[in-house]
């Protein structure tokens, strides 16, 4: 379960920004959307969050900043050589921002456990990059590595145990110690680096793992259950295969040069990652229909005969259910974009009113309704807004003053935020 992540000097953000999913305390709205953790320090999380702003304002750079930070972790240690340089993209409209490093740092629970783990970095390396723990409610600082001058200064506390000096000397300094160490199987790091596995963001959906779940009679079935209840009309089944695709790339001699050279460099990739046996194959999904006259069922390809809601609608379904099942967090991208405003409700209350699960659902969006049918709290609605002298500015709507008080509860939401009380709207000159 996530519950606070910080970025600093990333893209958009060039102060330090805080997101989190703690509930507010003053906040007496229902808890049908609130998580019991199990754990004293922290005992309850929200299991949805909504992210508003005007475009450009800094929505999308939140997310992509934790899956930044996800990619560092999982690849740092096995995909990186030496001298590779990190995906480093400060805050480019200050001189002195271009020459900090990037920070983050989140909180989360794994298993039971509260951990607290961060890193700042460069293109060329690492600068900081600690590891905080509370398997029993008190702090243990596990693991802190600091860049000074030429050399990294580590210190271990004596609760952390597995080997770390052996580890220390092969890491390099585009990777993290924590990535090194799970990757010389460190046991009591795989918790933290399994939770950054599982996390999924994404802004796409994933036609790939929905169809590979549509391959077992199983999986099938939860995918069909799945837009059933969408209300995706009148399919009876879901058949999956596999398509192939020609990928024998011929150049003609009176061609021009730069487009026998753009295939030149298609073929070859496809001869460097030949090894893989699926290339030549797509996936490809038809859904069953019962003919209106008759009892036979009719094929509708995913591809080529259903909307583009639907096609996204399908390739949510998996990372949907992954979440769910696994009891992870879920961060999404635009789920307002080609989906109808009811649909996207039952996707939220999904989530809500789901009891006992730990999983979480992180979104951004333009569509406003979710402010005015109170199936969110207050504190679950958060916004961007891009400010020439800071960069993106991150607060959640209990953080805004108007006439010297937040929100009340039951005010319109939805009327005092498309009139720009609360900020993060785009500034549109008035026609005549």
């Amino acid at each position: 379960m996530l519950i606070e992540f910080t970025v600093k000097n990333f893209r958009s953000f060039q102060e330090e920004a805080i997101f989190s999913m703690l509930p507010e305390k003053k906040i007496k709205d229902s808890k049908n959307s609130i998580i019991e953790t199990g754990l004293e320090q922290v005992p309850e999380l929200h299991n949805v969050a909504v992210i508003y702003g005007a475009n450009a304002s800094g929505k999308s750079t939140l997310l992509d900043s934790i899956h930044v930070m996800r990619h560092i972790v999982l690849h740092s240690a096995k995909d990186t050589i030496k001298n590779q340089k990190l995906p480093y993209r400060p805050f480019r409209l200050s001189a002195t921002s271009l020459k900090e490093p990037t920070l983050f740092s989140i909180q989360f629970i794994a298993q039971g456990v509260r951990y607290h783990y961060g890193f700042a970095y460069n293109e060329e390396r690492i600068i900081e990059e600690f590891l905080d723990a509370y398997p029993k409610g008190y702090k243990q600082g596990w693991f802190e590595r600091k860049w000074k001058d030429t050399k990294y200064e580590y210190n271990f506390s004596p609760l952390f145990s597995g080997k770390k000096e052996s580890i220390r000397h092969d890491t390099r300094e585009n990777t993290l110690f924590l990535s090194k160490a799970v990757d010389n199987d460190n046991k009591n790091l795989e918790p933290v680096w399994d939770w950054f596995r599982e996390l999924s963001v994404n802004n796409r959906g994933s036609r790939e793992k929905t169809s590979k779940l549509c391959t077992t009679d199983e999986g099938k079935a939860k995918v069909l259950e799945f837009l059933l209840d969408a209300d995706i009309p009148s399919i009876k089944a879901i058949t999956a295969g596999y398509k192939e695709i020609n990928l024998d790339i011929q150049s003609d001699d009176d061609e021009p040069a730069e487009s026998r050279e753009l295939k030149g460099v298609l073929k070859r990739l496809i001869e460097i990652t030949n090894n893989n046996k699926d290339i030549n194959r797509i996936p490809e999904i038809k859904f069953m229909r019962k003919a209106k006259d008759s009892e036979d069922l009719i094929p509708f390809d995913l591809n080529d005969d259903e909307s583009e809601g639907t096609k996204k609608l399908f390739d949510l379904v998996a990372l949907w259910i992954n979440a769910s099942e696994k009891q992870v967090p879920f961060l999404y991208d635009e789920l307002d974009t080609k989906l109808h405003p009811n649909l996207q409700k039952f996707l939220v209350n999904k989530f809500v009113s789901t009891k006992g699960s730990k999983a979480q659902l992180i979104f951004t969006s333009h569509n406003t309704n979710f402010m005015k049918d109170r199936t969110l709290r207050r504190d679950q609605f958060w916004f961007t807004e891009f400010k020439l002298d800071k960069g993106t500015d991150l607060y959640p709507l209990t953080a805004v003053k108007e006439k010297a008080s937040s929100p009340r509860k039951g005010e319109a939401l939805e009327r005092g935020y498309l009139e720009g009380r609360y900020g993060a709207t785009p500034y549109l000159p008035l026609e005549d």
